[in-house]
């Protein structure tokens, strides 16, 4: 998916991790969020109404300044239009498998964020 955490570099999207998540594919624990105490990530702003798919974006948020040379190339997109494109998928069928995308997007953000 062009423009996401998983770029289309590493051919991985939403739509894979959706699928992946809706077979089965394995859980893993979730690490945790760096400079986040335990109480912030029950007072995230509910963007998508799915806990995890907000604390993605909850980061993605706050790591956007160091996000902001791949979103000027072309290879992320700007926080408001992740969100959007978030808001959109939990309008769909594939809010079900929703939750464990976002676990991995935030695993492999929190990669990039560091």
């Amino acid at each position: 998916m062009r423009g996401s955490v998983l770029s289309g570099h590493q051919c991985v999207g939403l739509a894979l991790a959706l699928s992946v998540a809706a077979c089965g594919g394995p859980a893993a624990a979730e690490p945790e969020t760096p400079a986040a105490s335990d109480g912030a990530r029950e007072s995230l702003p509910a963007v998508t109404g799915i806990s995890e798919c907000d604390a993605y974006l909850d980061l993605y948020r706050r790591c956007e300044p160091r996000l902001a040379p791949a979103i000027a190339a072309g290879d992320l997109r700007s926080y408001e239009a992740e969100a959007a494109s978030l808001r959109y998928f939990a309008t769909t069928a594939e809010r079900a498998g929703m939750p464990e995308a976002c676990r991995g997007m935030r695993r492999d953000l929190m990669e990039r964020c560091r």
